[in-house]
């Protein structure tokens, strides 16, 4: 090459045989470090909507499984309960409350027609401050 040569002149340099500039090594590895911190960022935050819908549907279970106790109850023995802390071994490692409002409904003589059930599950969320909580409810008919 001449001293003359217009690539020497204006002081660009080329990726040939030598290899890459450490500008370009620099941007490759913020590129790099910018992909991988996205794609961990994903990988947080599907493990905790998955925590997150996991405990709803143990807590839909719960739930469930107290409107199913209650139903084998006799009708007068259904009243208001709770809330007491959950010691179901189907609430496992998660620390919550369940609690049910009973109302009854009478007719005009002040006999008993059928009673709301709602059973509330409240919890808090492993590895955060979030709470959250379900209702499910259902009804129960006088059948004497």
């Amino acid at each position: 090459m001449k001293a003359t040569d217009p690539e020497k002149r204006i002081g660009r340099v080329t990726c040939g045989p030598s290899g890459l500039t450490l500008v370009e090594v620099v941007i490759a590895i913020g590129i790099l470090l910018i992909s991988t911190g996205a794609l961990l960022w994903a990988f947080v935050s599907a493990k905790h909507s998955s925590t997150v819908a996991q405990n709803r549907v143990l807590a839909m279970e719960n739930a469930r499984n107290e409107l199913e106790l209650l139903r084998i109850q006799p009708y007068s023995s259904v009243s208001n309960f709770g809330p007491v802390a959950i010691t179901n071994a189907i609430f496992t490692g998660i620390s919550g409350k369940r609690q049910w409002t009973v109302t009854d409904f009478t007719n005009s003589s002040g006999d008993s027609i059928y009673k709301e059930v709602i059973v509330t599950i409240s919890w808090l969320n492993p590895g955060s401050a979030e709470s959250s909580s379900l209702s499910n409810s259902t009804v129960f008919f006088n059948t004497n």
